[in-house]
């Protein structure tokens, strides 16, 4: 797709500024599906030192970000324990709102607001969504300026300070347990149950690479899914397979699916 073509044309270009310049580089935020495209491409670049990074383990949207040589940053974990330390040359700030006590907002109400602020959705990273307001993840090109202009969403009044990215603060996951029985393990039998959707939906939503399995997108509607694993469908929502149980007359699977809500 054009679209993928232009974002792996971005990545080359700030590969090349890196190493020209030994300057540390890095991409806008990228959903699941551009994180798995720019992760592939990054694998076959030799001597790349490179992370992707969402300001905490387990972000959504993250930055590819590429380090010069100099640093000798050879590991993923090198490089984040870099980042984490050196605050200056981390890309992302963190953006600490808290709302008046009136008010309840859900995570569709702070990006509005900030989408309404007419900032790219590509600068915007994870929202972690608190009772109290919401840790908002964000390139510091655009920090100053929502600092300044994100102060409501729908009606409730929002105040906005700046905060070290050590102290963020992880959005409390609600997770649901759903008993299902399926036919087998296959990924398109779990999509089924998970996302309530029928044989052809699933499918065609595999095949369209929306369907993530452990933060990778999967394609092949037979592929196995094991106890723990997690799936995404992107637009609809995140589970993980909790627990595999035992057979039923019928020769069909009774299985627990973990719902993130």
């Amino acid at each position: 797709m054009r679209e993928d073509e232009l974002l792996l044309a971005g990545l080359e270009d700030k590969m090349d500024q890196c190493e020209r310049y030994g300057m540390l580089t890095h991409s806008a935020f990228l959903d699941m599906h551009q994180g798995a495209l720019a992760r592939a491409f990054c694998a076959k670049r030799r001597g790349l030192q490179a992370c992707f990074y969402g300001g905490y383990e387990g972000a959504e949207r993250v930055l590819a970000v590429f380090f010069p040589d100099y640093l000798s940053l050879p590991t993923q974990v090198e490089q984040l324990a870099w980042l984490a330390q050196n605050e200056e040359e981390n890309p992302l700030a963190i953006l600490r709102v808290q709302k008046d006590p009136f008010h309840t907002l859900t995570h569709r109400d702070y990006l509005g607001a900030l989408m309404g602020l007419g900032v790219k959705r590509e600068t915007i990273g994870d929202l972690l969504v608190q009772e109290d307001g919401c840790d908002i993840l964000l390139l510091k090109s655009v920090a100053p300026y929502l600092r300044e202009n994100l102060t409501q969403a729908g009606h409730a009044r929002l105040d906005g300070t700046f905060v070290p990215v050590g102290e963020l603060r992880k959005a409390k996951e609600i997770r649901v347990q759903i008993p299902c029985v399926v036919p087998s393990l296959r990924l398109d039998a779990l999509v089924c149950a998970a996302f309530s959707v029928s044989r052809s939906e699933a499918a065609d939503a595999i095949r369209k690479g929306l369907i993530f399995l452990n933060a990778l997108p999967c394609e092949k509607a037979a592929a196995p899914v094991k106890e723990g694993d997690q799936l995404v469908f992107r637009t609809k929502g995140k589970v993980r397979l909790a627990e595999v149980g035992g057979a039923s007359k019928k020769n069909r699977l009774h299985i627990t699916i973990e719902k993130y809500c």
